[in-house]
């Protein structure tokens, strides 16, 4: 829920049974991963469920949550970075790719 203008709350999404066209999805898949301005085309993001929680890497930011508790810390430099894709989201990126991302570069 959001707060409106006027302080009352309404709802912001709702989820459902409903069928949606697959040209919907793709349509709105393809404008969140390429409209200038959104957070998918400004930041490096990548998220992932662990056992007991899950973490979330927001450019240099990491938060772990795990059995109910949350850390959140910055990432180091582009070594410590590249660590983290490759051990907890299970994406392989070398350190010399990793200095060349946004964060970094």
């Amino acid at each position: 829920m959001g707060a409106a203008p006027h302080g009352d709350w309404q709802p912001q999404y709702v989820f459902d049974l409903a069928q949606v066209a697959g040209d919907d999805l793709e349509m709105a898949n393809h404008w969140t991963s390429t409209r200038p301005g959104t957070r998918f085309t400004t930041l490096c993001v990548a998220s992932v469920v662990l056992d007991g929680g899950f973490a979330a890497l927001s450019d240099r930011q990491l938060t772990i949550h795990s059995q109910g508790v949350s850390e959140t810390r910055a990432i180091e430099d582009a070594r410590d970075y590249a660590q983290n894709l490759r051990d907890l989201f299970r994406i392989a990126l070398s350190d010399e790719d990793a200095e060349r991302l946004p964060p970094f570069s």
